[in-house]
C-alpha cells in the first residue's frame, strides 16, 4: 500500500491507526552481524524473503500527517519486562514497532 493510498484511508474513514515492524537493516543485510544476515537468507531461500522496511517512521509519519503514538526496538521491551535476563539474540536491536495514528 503506497503512502497515497494511507493518506486517502484517512480521509474517507476518519482517526486510525496503523503499526509497522521495521527491520530496515536487516533486510538490506547490513547489521554486520553474520548470524542475522544467515538468518535473512535462510528465509529467502525457503521462498520467504524479508523484501521491504521503512528506515524513518518519523519521516513518513510528516508526510502522512498522524501522530507517532509510539516507536522502540524490542530490545527496549526486552530490558524493561525481562530484567536481568540476557539478551537471547542481537536481532531485537534491529527490530523496531512504530505505531501512527492517522
Amino acid at each position: 500500500m503506497g503512502d497515497r493510498h494511507l493518506s486517502e484511508g484517512t480521509q474517507k474513514r476518519g482517526p486510525a491507526q496503523l503499526r509497522f515492524c521495521g527491520y530496515t537493516s536487516v533486510v538490506s543485510k547490513t547489521t554486520g552481524d553474520p548470524a542475522i544476515t544467515r538468518l535473512v537468507e535462510s528465509f529467502a531461500n525457503m521462498g520467504a524473503p524479508w523484501v521491504s522496511g521503512i528506515r524513518d517512521i518519523r519521516s513518513l509519519a510528516r508526510e502522512l500527517r498522524p501522530n507517532v503514538i509510539d516507536n522502540f526496538k524490542t530490545s527496549e521491551l526486552y530490558q524493561k519486562y525481562w530484567l536481568g535476563r540476557p539478551m537471547t539474540s542481537p536481532i531485537f536491536g534491529f527490530y523496531s514497532v512504530c505505531t501512527i495514528g492517522c
